[in-house]
């Protein structure tokens, strides 16, 4: 998991392009089958969901396959977005960073990343500690989420990170932030943010 140096090649589009070239499948946060339960109870059959960094997990074609027919995918590698638009074509999939999303305001029911804002932290000495570009970079990619969703929208956010490290970035832009753990020994965080706070939607 990561490189010789650590995961600080995560946030390199060029490290991403070349795994994926070799890499045909693979999924953090486990896989669909465990969060079935907690996205059926958030999420209804015709909603129209976004998926930031979606990479080559199989949690869209997992749930397109159990009746979520409205995904749109994203993710900053060219490599990933090809190989996965061949696989799955019923589906949406665009080359786009997350920390500039191409989408009229209003546009999406759900947003869903699963471990991708870890991504933005693999730099940090301390997760007690977030420096002043990792905190904009968050603000930017939460502005943007709060933005492209509808006013009654949902954002799932599925993590490693405990609440007293990430709880404090989803509160600046909605006022409601559900928490939810799964899997057994390790727990993984499953946090759901209604209520957007249109004060920062445009940060």
């Amino acid at each position: 998991m990561g490189s010789s140096n650590g995961n600080e090649d995560y946030l390199d589009v060029n490290y991403w392009n070349k795994r994926y070239e070799q890499e045909s499948e693979f999924d953090w946060c486990k896989d669909y089958e465990m969060l079935k339960p907690l996205l059926n109870s958030n999420i209804n059959r015709n909603d129209s969901i976004l998926m930031l960094g979606c990479g080559n997990s199989r949690l869209s074609s997992s749930m397109y396959e159990d009746g979520y027919h409205s995904i749109t995918n994203i993710d900053f590698s060219s490599t990933v977005i090809e190989n996965m638009a061949k696989e799955f074509p019923q589906m949406s999939w665009k080359v786009m960073d997350m920390l500039d999303l191409q989408f009229p305001t209003g546009t999406f029911d759900v947003v869903i990343e699963k471990a991708t804002l870890d991504c933005l932290f693999v730099n940090e000495k301390s997760p007690w500690e977030t420096s002043e570009p990792v905190a904009e970079a968050m603000d930017q990619v939460l502005g943007g989420v709060a933005r492209v969703l509808k006013p009654t929208g949902k954002f799932i956010s599925i993590t490693f990170a405990q609440p007293h490290f990430r709880r404090k970035f989803y509160s600046k832009f909605w006022t409601d932030c559900k928490l939810d753990t799964f899997g057994s020994g390790f727990h993984f965080y499953f946090y759901t943010m209604t209520g957007a706070n249109e004060l920062n939607t445009q940060l």
